[in-house]
């Protein structure tokens, strides 16, 4: 099995800083999908599809996010955030 650094983050002001007025660009590992999220600074989010949702964090550092519209409307999540060198694992 490999091994390497995975440095979890559960600081809720370090994954506000990290998260609020940036655009993640990422690939979900099943089905090797790109796809890209937009952290807005007001606490909206927006994918790649445009459909459009909420997100804040956790007072355990766990980002979470609520859609408001399309595929995934209604759905909340919260998931832990870690680090891997210069790379964001969600």
């Amino acid at each position: 099995s490999l091994l390497y650094a995975v440095d979890y983050l559960d600081s809720e002001i370090e994954v506000k800083q990290l998260l609020s007025g940036k655009k993640l660009n990422g690939l979900y590992l099943r089905t090797q999908s790109a796809y890209s999220l937009t952290f807005n600074k007001d606490g909206s989010l927006i994918n790649q599809n445009g459909e459009q949702g909420r997100w804040w964090v956790s007072q355990q550092g766990q980002y979470c996010r609520k859609w408001e519209t399309g595929r995934l409307k209604g759905h909340q999540t919260c998931l832990e955030l870690a680090r891997e060198k210069h790379k964001i694992a969600i």
